[in-house]
C-alpha cells in the first residue's frame, strides 16, 4: 500500500513539473520571434548591397585636347578659309600663330596694315572646341572699322588672377595726311569666340600750315585729359592685373609664295610663328 502511495506521488510530481515546463514555452515562441527579426533585416541589408552593387557607374570621358602639331596641321588644313582673296592681295600679308586667352586652343590672326592712313584689319581664326574645326571670330569693333595695330614684336598683356583673363594693350595708329595723326590705346581680349577691343584713352596731335603741333589726350568718353591724367586712365584701367608683355612672331608672305604653298610648308611656316610666342 504505501509503494502504491509513493507511485502516486512521484507522477504527480512529473505531471506539476511538465505543466511549468510548458508555461515557458510562449517565451521561447517570443525569442525565436526575435531570430526571424533579424533574418530579416539582415536580408533587406543585402538587397540594398546587391543594388548599389549593380548601379551603373557614371563615368565622364573628356575628349582629349589635340596636340599642337596636330592644331597646326589642322590650321595648315584649312588654308582655304583664312588665305585672302586674290584680287585684293596688293600687299604681302602678316600671319601669327597665339594662344591669346592662354586655353590651350591655338589661334591664327590673319593681317596686313595699308594705306597712308595705316589702316589695319585682322581676321582671327581659333580651333573648335571639339578639334574639328577651325572657326573665325567674331570682331567687337565691326565691319569696316578701324582696328587696333597688331603687327608689332611686343605687347603689354595684363592677367586678371580672380577672373583668369588675359587682357592686351594695343594701339590703333592713324593718320590723315599731313594735318592730323593720332592714336587710341584700346583693351584686346579673346573670349567665346570673339576679339574684343575697348577704347581706354588717345592722343590727337594737329598741324597748322607752319607746321606746329597742337597735342590733346582724352578718355573713352571723349573728355579732355592732360599727359598725366592720360597715362593715370591707362594704369588705373589695368590696376587690378598682374603686368607682362606678350611675344609675337609675325611671318610676313606675298600672295605668290602664300598660294603656291603646300599644306607641309604651311605647318613649317606656322610653327615658326608659335615657337616666337610666348607671354612672360
Amino acid at each position: 500500500m504505501k509503494r502504491i502511495l509513493v507511485m502516486l506521488c512521484v507522477c504527480a510530481l512529473m505531471c506539476a513539473l511538465t505543466a511549468c515546463y510548458e508555461e515557458e514555452l510562449p517565451g521561447i515562441s517570443v525569442n525565436l520571434g526575435t531570430t526571424e527579426g533579424t533574418t530579416e533585416s539582415t536580408q533587406e541589408m543585402s538587397t540594398e548591397d546587391t543594388i548599389l552593387q549593380t548601379e551603373p557607374t557614371e563615368t565622364t570621358t573628356e575628349k582629349e585636347t589635340l596636340s599642337q602639331e596636330e592644331q597646326l596641321a589642322l590650321i595648315a588644313a584649312e588654308r582655304e578659309q583664312w588665305l585672302p582673296e586674290e584680287e585684293w592681295y596688293y600687299q604681302p600679308y602678316s600671319y601669327a600663330i597665339t594662344d591669346l586667352n592662354q586655353n590651350g586652343r591655338l589661334e591664327l590672326l590673319v593681317s596686313i596694315c595699308e594705306g597712308t592712313g595705316i589702316y589695319t584689319t585682322t581676321n582671327v581664326y581659333e580651333v573648335s572646341e571639339d578639334g574639328e574645326q577651325l572657326l573665325r571670330c567674331e570682331n567687337s569693333t565691326g565691319e569696316g572699322a578701324s582696328q587696333v595695330d597688331l603687327i608689332v614684336g611686343k605687347a603689354p598683356v595684363y592677367y586678371n588672377e580672380e577672373s583668369g583673363s588675359y587682357t592686351y594693350l594695343f594701339s590703333d595708329f592713324m593718320r590723315a595726311g599731313w594735318e592730323w595723326n593720332g592714336s587710341e590705346d584700346r583693351a584686346v581680349m579673346l573670349n567665346d569666340g570673339t576679339l574684343t577691343e575697348i577704347l581706354i584713352a588717345g592722343i590727337s596731335n594737329e598741324y597748322d600750315m607752319e607746321g606746329n603741333c597742337t597735342t590733346s589726350y582724352y578718355n573713352a568718353v571723349g573728355e579732355e585729359l592732360d599727359e598725366a591724367a592720360y597715362y593715370a586712365t591707362i594704369a588705373e584701367y589695368f590696376a587690378d592685373c598682374v603686368e607682362m608683355e606678350a611675344i609675337f612672331a609675325w611671318q610676313n608672305l606675298g600672295c605668290d609664295e602664300a598660294y603656291t604653298m603646300d599644306a607641309e610648308a604651311w605647318v613649317r611656316t606656322l610653327s615658326a610663328s608659335f615657337s616666337g610666342f610666348g607671354i612672360h
